[in-house]
C-alpha cells in the first residue's frame, strides 16, 4: 500500500538508479530532475524547473536538500499530492484523491 507518511529524498547519479521511493536525480541543475514518487507506487516523475515560459517548479538551489515550489500534484494513477522542502517529501492531507 502506499505510504502518507514524510519520506527523505535519496539523490543518486542516474535516472536508471531511481529508487527507492523519494530517489531524485537531477537532470540538469539548470533544467529539472526526476524522482521516483515518495508513495511507493514505482512511478517516475520529471519535474521541470521554472523556465523564461513561467512553467516548473522554482527550485531552492540546495541540491542535498531541495525544496521545489509550488506543490507537487499527479492527476493520474496513484495521484500524490505534496510538497518536496528541504529534502523531505511531505504528503497533503488530499494526497491520494
Amino acid at each position: 500500500r502506499p505510504t502518507s507518511s514524510a519520506v527523505p529524498c535519496a539523490i543518486v547519479g542516474t535516472y536508471e538508479q531511481l529508487e527507492p521511493a523519494g530517489a531524485i536525480c537531477y537532470q540538469d541543475k539548470q533544467v529539472g530532475l526526476f524522482a521516483c514518487c515518495p508513495c511507493g507506487c514505482g512511478e517516475i516523475m520529471h519535474l521541470p524547473f521554472k523556465g523564461a515560459d513561467g512553467r516548473g517548479w522554482t527550485w531552492d538551489g540546495d541540491v542535498p536538500y531541495p525544496t521545489l515550489a509550488p506543490s507537487i500534484r499527479r492527476p493520474s494513477g496513484c495521484k500524490w499530492h505534496g510538497h518536496l522542502i528541504s529534502g523531505t517529501w511531505q504528503p497533503s492531507g488530499d494526497s491520494g484523491r
